[in-house]
């Protein structure tokens, strides 16, 4: 068969290219999606143990960054009126490996250390931007010689304001152009039944135009 438009990918971008087609008045094209569900970076998995009480784990993108009106994620939001949760990111208390509390002030100083050595690197010569943020993580920890508590929470904070924010490994992050990017204002959400209920309300007049 042959088609006025092939789109590679049912990640966000991919759904909403079809979307803008169908709104447009293109209807003979088709969404092609290597994996076996669709989202691409965005994965809401609920686990069936009865201790979850049904709530779904975000596996890949978790939170709308900056919930204001100029934020198109919101708007969709509002659109398909999905429940969201306000943040708290500093509502968090740091345990090392042995469930002792890290002590604010230690762990504070180790991110501050570690975001100074960040950026230095950053500022370096474009001979670094091949690096991924995982080697240098790997480098910091060596050079400062940084304890496995405090690794501890210096992990906590990679994986939660890195990892998470950008839906992707440290190790697939460059070390430069990991956070190249503009933020909208305001303060950030969770979706209260994952974002997979974005992407399922996104495609439902797609499904006979995606192929897994």
């Amino acid at each position: 068969s042959s088609f006025q438009a092939i789109i590679i990918g049912a990640g966000m971008s991919g759904l909403s290219a079809a979307t803008y087609l169908k709104q447009h008045g293109i209807t003979h094209f088709i969404v092609l999606e290597a994996r076996d569900h669709i989202g691409g970076r965005t994965w809401s998995h609920q686990p069936k143990a009865a201790a979850w009480h049904g709530i779904k784990l975000d596996m890949g993108a978790q939170q709308i960054e900056g919930g204001s009106s100029k934020n198109p994620i919101m708007k969709l939001m509002h659109k398909y009126h999905l429940k969201t949760i306000q943040t708290e990111h500093d509502d968090v208390t740091l345990y090392n490996t042995h469930f002792n509390k890290i002590h604010a002030t230690d762990y504070l100083a180790i991110e501050k250390k570690f975001n100074r050595y960040l950026t230095y690197w950053q500022e370096e010569d474009s001979v670094h931007s091949t690096r991924s943020l995982s080697d240098l993580l790997k480098k910091f920890i060596k050079i400062k010689k940084i304890s496995l508590p405090l690794q501890a929470g210096l992990l906590y904070e990679v994986s939660s304001s890195i990892e998470n924010e950008y839906a992707a490994d440290i190790s697939k992050l460059s070390m430069v152009w990991f956070n190249d990017d503009r933020a909208f204002p305001g303060p950030d959400y969770y979706l209260h039944n994952g974002y997979s209920s974005l992407v399922d309300n996104i495609s439902k007049s797609l499904k006979n135009k995606i192929k897994l």
